[in-house]
């Protein structure tokens, strides 16, 4: 594709990924599990490409998440991702993620299917961004009000815990990862 092209998309995919990551997270544990599920697979491809200066980042990425998740999911001492924080994880994630795609592309590697890896790898921020843009505007409300139609509000609804929630969405995570 053309350069220009090629910079709107990847400013289009910051923005999103950034912003879907965002919406995920909405109860206790979810965004810091989802990261650290998206930097294990990043810490694998990386190290299976041989860029270990980015795999580095996302060991790094996974020893934050767990010192936060560890506070996060307390009783004592709570604290919460928030906004920027979730912004700042998305945006290292959709970087490792944008690498991976230009190493993919520009290498002898025969990694094709990088874009559509990424998919399966970033599925929960994903289809929660889409389902809930869905809804929203099928409900004639503006995709960015706020409501209670994500992932995580429907599985609170069936009467499971934040923590049981957590885990349930991660381990969809995982499962799309493994296909």
């Amino acid at each position: 594709i053309p350069y220009s092209l090629g910079v709107l998309i990847t400013i289009f995919v910051f923005i999103t990924l950034i912003n879907a990551y965002n919406l995920i997270d909405g109860i206790d544990g979810l965004a810091s599990g989802v990261g650290i599920i998206i930097s294990l697979c990043f810490v694998y491809i990386f190290y299976r490409i041989f860029d270990y200066g980015i795999g580095i980042l996302a060991i790094s990425t996974i020893a934050v998440l767990l010192g936060f998740l560890r506070y996060n999911l307390s009783k004592e001492f709570k604290i919460f991702m928030g906004d920027t924080g979730s912004m700042v994880i998305g945006f290292i994630l959709t970087f490792m993620a944008i690498r991976f795609v230009y190493i993919s592309e520009s290498s002898n590697l025969g990694l094709t299917t990088a874009p559509a890896l990424l998919l399966f790898i970033f599925v929960i921020p994903i289809l929660d961004t889409i389902s809930v843009f869905t809804i929203r505007i099928l409900n004639k409300r503006s995709p960015f009000s706020a409501d209670k139609n994500h992932l995580h509000h429907q599985f609170l609804k069936l009467g499971f815990t934040h923590i049981q929630t957590s885990i349930i969405i991660m381990l969809i995570n995982i499962f799309f990862v493994i296909i």
